[in-house]
């Protein structure tokens, strides 16, 4: 993992607006390269509460904890905005397995607030 912040880790936190480049490289040296424009500050960490979503990256699915707060929603987008798919909340399994291989917002609406984490298709 490369971003253009110079961070090697699989999650950063967005604290300024900017345009954010990852690049991912495999054992095989294959490369895949995505970027994003955040226009406002999000993060996967608040004073309200904790965001986790795991396995990140993940092939056909994801489970999402929320340390503080009853989830309402989680949403997927692509990096352009545009919704992908709404889950229930009843449910804590959430299936990606049809979505392209690539980069995706997580957008999970709490009782108190609303986090956003990168998600990672694998």
């Amino acid at each position: 993992y490369s971003w253009n912040t110079g961070d090697t880790t699989r999650q950063i936190t967005i604290d300024s607006q900017a345009v954010y480049v990852l690049t991912v490289t495999d054992s095989n040296g294959c490369q895949i390269t995505d970027s994003l424009f955040a226009r406002k500050t999000v993060s996967t960490s608040s004073k309200l509460g904790s965001l986790q979503l795991f396995p990140n990256p993940a092939n056909t699915h994801f489970y999402v904890q929320n340390l503080n707060g009853e989830i309402k929603n989680v949403a997927i987008y692509g990096l352009n905005g545009h919704l992908i798919h709404s889950f229930p909340t009843t449910i804590n399994r959430f299936g990606i397995g049809q979505l392209p291989t690539g980069m995706y917002w997580v957008q999970v609406e709490t009782t108190t607030t609303t986090m956003h984490s990168i998600l990672i298709k694998e």
